[in-house]
């Protein structure tokens, strides 16, 4: 069975481990087999998948790509960036400037030929402003036609060429009424308690007290269908607002909106307040910077450019219920460049069952979320699988367990825009309701750590959040809670212990 991550060619043998049989396959390209007739041939940056699309291409036509480039970061760079102390601000610009300077032979290529290459493609012209680069990802997006994706390739620091990929909403389902009685006496417990099951389980609401923290002073940033800002429980959180259209474009002098209920759910779950009587949000002094793409789907470009817009903004957090069905490298990469630049990112691992799960929350680095339900048991929706690939060069076995840990996913109030004179609260059940719980919790924690005047890096963060999540089912990391539950108490403690 064979894979790609756009600078290399994979193999993928599975391998038979308890996680894996329980989990199912879901096999991930990660161990490089150079081709093109050495064993020291360049691996093709153009990725495997990209070349499909391109083969079934005519001649006459172009396609968008999605170009990511290698982090060109001198050793005194490095050295300044491993402390989590340096301000956010320079940070970013380091990342920023190392990033222009390795686009920019690509660049001024593309700028230089790009129109000789479409002299032949119909109805389509390469204009300059067709070129959007992301400095803060250290990617860019482009027209190509397959000659031209062919030439870039031999360009420098480019790391892979992919193609311009769907990626799908995980979509949520209703609560149904039909839930049983003892979804009721959850409802019924949450109007008489004035708070969410999901924050009671997890002690959010003796942070609050106890402590006092509640996200003040943390952006987090929420890329989702858009979200209803006017909603009682979200009026004044939403800082920052952009709607990215399926070119990419960021589309000015529309108020914040969502193309369904979705966005508006989940940003309840992060920073919502409790005007129903029930307080629904995680880290309600937090803020969103709320960025709109997705109304059942949305193109990898478009994943991207909000991604890029959320770090240009700053956010300590990213929130994305969202998921690609196929495996790229190019996500692992994402997410790893987004822990550098001190981003905690936060991701729903599916709604497909056991033996399957969405990237990128299925990347190493990334923090995938599956979901429980009150009773603290794993739902059968939740998605949860072992990724097994053999690396050639040291001869091993490697594998990475999703989903990595798991929070409130079933009969989840919170609130949604009014569609056509109905209530303002829902419940759904989902993964993607888990995500954001797992992200206001990350948005309470760093609030706490600003306000303390400590300092940790965010992969110290995420170490420390598994290390105190609450294992169940098989012992240690598994497909159905990955660490364990969500420990917001406990990590918060040893955080202000340090």
């Amino acid at each position: 069975m064979k894979g790609d991550c756009g600078t290399h060619r994979w193999v993928l043998l599975p391998v038979l481990t308890k996680a894996t049989i329980e989990g199912g396959w879901d096999l991930k390209p990660t161990a490089t087999i150079p081709f093109g007739g050495g064993r020291h041939s360049p691996p093709s940056k153009i990725s495997e998948s990209l070349v499909t699309t391109l083969k079934q291409l005519q001649p006459d036509s172009a396609t968008t790509v999605i170009v990511i480039f290698e982090e060109p970061l001198t050793p005194e760079k490095d050295a300044i960036l491993a402390s989590p102390a340096i301000p956010r601000h320079e940070r970013l610009e380091m990342f920023r400037a190392s990033s222009i300077q390795a686009q920019e032979a690509s660049v001024e290529f593309l700028k230089k030929k790009g129109t000789d290459y479409f002299a032949s493609v119909k109805n389509v012209e390469f204009e300059e402003q067709q070129i959007k680069p992301f400095p803060h990802l250290n990617a860019l997006v482009t027209k190509a036609t397959a000659k031209l994706v062919e030439d870039l390739a031999e360009k420098p620091n480019i790391l892979t060429i992919l193609p311009n990929q769907n990626c799908d909403l995980i979509a949520p389902t209703p609560t149904p009424p039909s839930a049983g009685g003892t979804a009721l006496a959850v409802k019924e417990q949450e109007l008489a308690e004035g708070i969410t099951w999901g924050l009671k389980y997890l002690k959010i609401d003796q942070i609050w007290e106890e402590y006092g923290f509640s996200g003040e002073g943390i952006l987090v940033g929420h890329l989702d269908t858009g979200v209803y800002s006017e909603h009682p429980d979200l009026r004044g959180k939403v800082s920052k607002w952009a709607f990215f259209d399926p070119l990419s474009r960021e589309l000015d002098g529309f108020p914040p909106f969502d193309t369904q209920t979705h966005g508006t759910h989940t940003a309840g779950i992060i920073v919502g307040g409790n005007s129903s009587g029930v307080a629904i949000g995680v880290a309600p002094e937090a803020k969103l910077a709320s960025a709109g793409m997705l109304v059942e789907s949305a193109k990898f470009s478009q994943i991207l450019a909000g991604m890029e817009w959320a770090i240009r903004h700053q956010v300590s957090v990213l929130s994305m219920s969202l998921g690609f069905t196929s495996y790229s490298e190019a996500y692992e990469v994402i997410s790893n460049r987004l822990i550098e630049r001190e981003i905690f990112p936060c991701f729903a691992i599916g709604n497909d069952g056991l033996g399957n799960t969405k990237s990128p929350a299925n990347s190493p680095n990334a923090v995938g979320v599956g979901a429980i339900d009150w009773k603290g048991d794993v739902p059968s929706f939740s998605s949860g699988a072992t990724l097994s690939w053999y690396n050639p060069i040291n001869g091993t076995f490697d594998h990475d367990i999703k989903p990595d840990l798991c929070a409130p996913g079933v009969a989840v109030f919170s609130s949604v825009p009014p569609l056509q004179g109905a209530d303002i609260y829902a419940s759904y059940d989902g993964t993607s309701m888990a995500a954001p719980y797992v992200a206001g919790v990350a948005a309470l924690l760093m609030g706490a750590l600003q306000k303390t005047g400590k300092a940790i890096s965010v992969r110290s963060l995420i170490d420390l959040i598994y290390k105190h999540a609450i294992q169940f089912g098989d012992p240690g990391h598994n497909n159905r809670y990955g660490r364990g539950i969500i420990n917001p108490l406990n990590t918060l403690r040893e955080l202000l212990e340090e």
